[in-house]
């Protein structure tokens, strides 16, 4: 696995000799951590992330935003039609606990970066105020920290996925069950770019 001084992408309880024939992966972080980056990885990988998908945030807004009785009506129906699929929400923090115990196999995909950093990016895209993004951040930060410890989850780090986009898409390939052809991990590599949102060609999922 790649590393970068003592930090490294870790990998969480024995995911590799898991079943994959049922899993929900649920693509976690604190907002401008990375969470679009690796929800788009998974969608060119060809996890099922749902119909109505936000451009360049990758975001099912069937999901996202929307009140847990929602939530948990879309969870039940992508189980009854999908036996591999996931989300990306950075704010599911708040909700997780509620929806959790209606997850098949839930598998979590945690991507990490430094809180002044993401605080940092919220600024520069509209976030007024830096005492919200710094307290909202630390929250969720909590939540998803307990997460990794206690749930599946494959730990990145940003600046190593950055860094790594070859070891980075191999490692997330491997805990989705090595589905992914060569060239769907080829274009997942590509993908990889620091920055702006980025939104997925025709034909690339």
């Amino acid at each position: 696995m790649p590393k970068t001084g003592r930090t490294r992408q870790i990998a969480v309880d024995d995911w590799e000799k898991r079943s994959m024939t049922e899993a929900t992966y649920i693509v976690i972080g604190v907002p401008r951590s990375g969470t679009s980056m690796v929800a788009g990885i998974l969608r060119i990988l060809g996890i099922y992330m749902g119909e109505n998908i936000k451009p360049g945030k990758h975001e099912d807004t069937d999901i996202l935003w929307q009140q847990p009785p929602k939530i948990i009506k879309t969870i039940k129906h992508r189980n009854a039609t999908q036996k591999v699929w996931g989300f990306k929400d950075p704010n599911c923090a708040r909700y997780i606990g509620l929806i959790e115990p209606y997850l098949i196999n839930p598998r979590y995909i945690y991507i990490k970066r430094s809180l002044p950093k993401t605080v940092e990016s919220d600024l520069r895209r509209g976030q007024k105020s830096r005492r919200h993004a710094t307290r909202r951040n630390t929250a969720y930060k909590s939540v998803y920290d307990t997460i990794e410890q206690k749930r599946t989850c494959l730990s990145l780090e940003y600046d190593i996925v950055v860094a790594c986009p070859t070891e980075t898409v191999d490692l997330i390939s491997q805990f989705c069950g090595n589905t992914a052809t060569k060239e769907q991990r080829s274009r997942a590599v590509e993908f990889i770019q620091p920055g702006d949102y980025r939104d997925i060609k025709e034909g690339n999922q």
